[in-house]
């Protein structure tokens, strides 16, 4: 059974709702050129689903086009209502470049419900999937990382999407096909759950035996209609990512019942074995199985987590980046029957009706027409009013956190006392936790109890972003206590006001003591020059991370310390002459990340002063051409030039770094004879494609 047949949302917008279509002779149709609401003019219909229509209009006044959604007349029953309330009150809560922003809301002349929301003109992910079979790994990394982003923002907010699908991820129009510059939309919160509406959530709709989903995208326990949380919409962008990586879903059955039924027990196959045969990077394979999990607790346990692999992922980045979560537990197949499988079969005979209806809905019986229900506009979402039940319970949690945080400034003391044995460490950390260790890869405990540490050489330390919002807490450590400080954040990635610092910013202001630091890490930070400057007052760092901060460089150009590091990381910075021409002094500089810095020839003749640099990532700069490198220093021992518009012509250059041990690059401009020749005079490098080793 081809598995298009199991996703009904095939509109030309992918702004509809996802249920049975409707025939055109019980929807109200709106007339080009009329006027809606003495200030909307309507220019055509954008597309039709079960429950609505949408209409491109345009604002008289602003002069903008926007997407006008609107309720069908037949549709106004309870949970109709109810569930295009849903999606009004959902998608009203957020306000996030990569989510499509409601801007009215309210009842049309005929009573009909309505709102008012961007309008997002490209195509579906589905429709992606369907012309091309699958996407690179590098295109598939710049639309995930971007949903990662919106998921992460609507969990925050309390939103759960409930239909994470292709259909419901548009990528909007551009001006160019590069895949850096995709802008991406997660669409269509019809069945979108509101964290705190548990009652409506749950005692309505599961209660009469309906389970919102999409088979081939639903979770485990949302196959069950049982209660779900966050964690599902991961489990279901895991299939999506499956799907568009290897050209097929994880899991298909001959039907919507056989497709649920293998969601409870089957483990999907490996990326490779699903695209026969395509070799995927180890970190690609391992984060889509966590996101594929069975059990929630083995998943990603927030979207913020894996987006910061996927970000790591697409950038290079290595272990530090890695965000924490419960280590995926081995599965092992036996011989027996899967509890949730027998949970499941008990469930499907209770939503009988349902499924059928999702299997033969074209042998579907005409349904009893319900008798209409007068509409309480009292109970519509007000657009205007942010203070909702929904955002006070969205802060609660924060609000007993920082409780937390403030009683434990008033208490006397450090961490850490000095244990019986030399060297021995002992810290009692509050029970509620300060943040994580850093151990290894896998291993972050969180920072919480009694800690004992023999042999002690200082913590690597990820402190929680309310303990950031306390600086007067990190007095609490003694002046040897930490060496590896990681303080990165997505406040810039996810594009919030520059007013709204990170929580980075006031840590800085209470870190000077800490002496013993030696790597420090800002990434993805919103900053005032004053906080980046508080940097200087750490006397042993070494290593400093300013991946994608929002100042230029140059105000970074402007720390006194850069001449004493030996690593420094900074990536889509602007202006970044001024930190170069700094730089070229430098006598220590040995591992230099300029991604995306629009880097040019100049640039790297100052570069080339920089004596002892063994290590250059300029990724992602189109400025990066074939004779520019032949401005390269010639000491490099490890050179990252991936996304550069580089071809055979560069060998040349390329030939006279004699030390060179790695290169990374891409090889669209070589051929297989150009490469390989290649390849014959430097025998002792190392070649990356990407992330496949060559």
């Amino acid at each position: 059974m081809p598995h298009e047949n199991l996703d009904h949302n095939d509109e030309s917008t992918r702004q509809l709702d996802s249920t049975e279509s409707v025939s055109h002779n019980v929807c109200w149709d709106l007339e080009p050129g009329s006027i809606l609401l003495e200030k909307y003019k309507v220019i055509g219909l954008l597309g039709r689903g079960g429950m609505g229509s949408v209409y491109r209009v345009e604002h008289l006044q602003l002069q903008r086009e926007y997407a006008l959604k609107f309720l069908h007349k037949q549709q106004t029953n309870d949970a109709a209502w109810r569930r295009f309330e849903t999606e009004a009150r959902a998608a009203n809560k957020l306000d996030h470049p990569n989510l499509v922003k409601v801007h009215d809301s309210g009842l049309l002349e005929d009573g009909q419900p309505y709102f008012i929301m961007d309008l997002v003109e490209g195509e579906s992910l589905a429709d992606m999937l369907k012309d091309i079979g699958r996407l690179p790994v590098e295109k598939a990394l710049k639309i995930f990382i971007q949903v990662g982003f919106a998921l992460s923002y609507a969990h925050s907010n309390g939103v759960i999407h409930r239909d994470i699908k292709p259909s419901n991820i548009m990528i909007a129009s551009t001006d160019t096909e590069d895949a850096h510059s995709v802008l991406v939309k997660v669409v269509d919160f019809g069945i979108a759950k509101l964290t705190g509406q548990d009652e409506f959530n749950h005692q309505t709709l599961t209660k009469t035996g309906e389970i919102f989903g999409s088979p081939l995208y639903m979770s485990p326990e949302q196959c069950l209609g049982i209660s779900i949380d966050k964690r599902c919409d991961l489990y279901s962008l895991g299939c999506v990512m499956f799907e568009a990586l290897t050209g097929a879903p994880p899991l298909v059955g001959e039907n919507a019942l056989a497709t649920m039924m293998k969601h409870q027990s089957e483990i999907p196959v490996s990326l490779k074995e699903a695209s026969m045969g395509i070799e995927f990077s180890e970190k690609m394979e391992s984060i889509v199985a966590q996101l594929l999990e069975k059990k929630p607790e083995n998943r990603y346990q927030s979207a913020q987590h894996l987006t910061a692999d996927l970000v790591g992922l697409d950038s290079g980045q290595h272990s530090i980046f890695e965000p924490i979560r419960p280590r995926p537990t081995l599965k092992i197949r036996e011989k027996g029957h899967n509890p949730w499988t027998l949970i499941f079969y008990g469930t499907c005979f209770l939503a009988a009706g349902t499924i059928s209806g999702w299997v033969c809905d074209a042998m579907r019986a005409p349904q009893k027409k319900e008798a209409p229900v007068k509409l309480n506009t009292s109970n519509f979402v007000n657009v205007w009013d942010p203070a909702t039940d929904q955002s006070k319970l969205a802060s609660k949690q924060r609000n007993e956190s920082e409780e937390v945080m403030l009683a434990l400034e008033k208490q006397p003391g450090y961490f850490s006392t000095f244990g019986s044995q030399p060297g021995e460490r002992i810290f009692n950390f509050p029970e509620e936790g300060i943040g994580n260790l850093f151990y290894s890869k896998r291993n972050r405990p969180p920072a919480s109890g009694k800690m004992t540490f023999r042999n002690f050489g200082g913590l690597a330390l990820i402190p929680s972003e309310q303990f950031q919002k306390h600086p007067k807490l990190f007095k609490k450590f003694r002046a040897d206590d930490i060496k590896f400080l990681d303080l990165q954040s997505s406040a810039h990635l996810l594009n919030l006001n520059e007013k709204d610092m990170s929580a980075a910013n006031d840590a800085l202001f209470g870190i000077s003591h800490l002496t013993r630091i030696e790597t420090l890490d800002l990434g993805d930070t919103i900053l005032t020059p004053e906080g980046l400057m508080q940097v200087d007052k750490l006397p042993n760092l070494s290593r400093l991370l300013l991946t994608r901060i929002n100042l230029p460089g140059s105000e970074i150009a402007r720390l006194q310390c850069l001449t004493r590091l030996t690593f420094l990381k900074v990536v889509n910075t602007k202006n970044i002459k001024p930190l170069l021409q700094k730089l070229q002094h430098s006598h220590k500089m040995m591992y230099l990340v300029l991604t995306g810095c629009d880097v040019d020839a100049r640039d790297l003749k100052l570069l080339a002063n920089i004596k002892n640099l063994r290590s250059l990532e300029i990724a992602q700069n189109e400025r990066i051409t074939d004779d520019v490198l032949a401005n390269l220093p010639q000491n490099l021992e490890d050179l990252d030039i991936r996304g550069c518009p580089v071809t055979s012509k560069a060998a040349k250059h390329l030939l006279r770094l004699k030390k060179l041990q790695t290169l990374r690059l891409d090889t669209k401009g070589w051929s297989n004879a150009e490469m390989e020749a290649f390849k014959t005079h430097i025998p002792r490098t190392s070649f990356f494609d990407g992330e496949i080793q060559r």
